[in-house]
C-alpha cells in the first residue's frame, strides 16, 4: 500500500507521535540544513515528513524488509 503523505500513515494519529516527529522536523529545519540522515528508517514515516518538509533524506535500516517496506510505503 504507497501513501502519499506522512500524514496518511496510522502512525499520524497517535498524537504522541505526530508531535514528536513535528519537533524533529522543526529541529532539522532550523538554520537551513537540508540533508538528513534517517538511521533506522523502519517504514519510512520520518523521512517521508523530512522529505515534505523540503529535505533530501538518506534512508538507512539494517532490516531489509524494512528498505523493501519504506519503498513499498512511502517510496523513500
Amino acid at each position: 500500500m504507497k501513501l502519499n503523505s506522512w500524514k496518511e500513515h496510522y502512525w499520524y494519529s497517535v498524537p504522541v507521535t505526530r508531535a514528536r516527529i513535528e519537533e524533529i522536523v522543526r529541529l532539522a529545519s532550523k538554520d537551513g540544513k537540508k540533508y538528513v540522515l534517517d538511521a533506522g528508517c523502519n517504514e519510512g514515516f520520518l523521512s517521508k515528513a523530512l522529505q515534505e518538509a523540503g529535505h533530501d533524506v538518506v534512508s538507512v535500516d539494517n532490516d531489509k524488509n524494512m528498505i523493501t517496506k519504506a519503498k513499498e510505503v512511502f517510496g523513500v
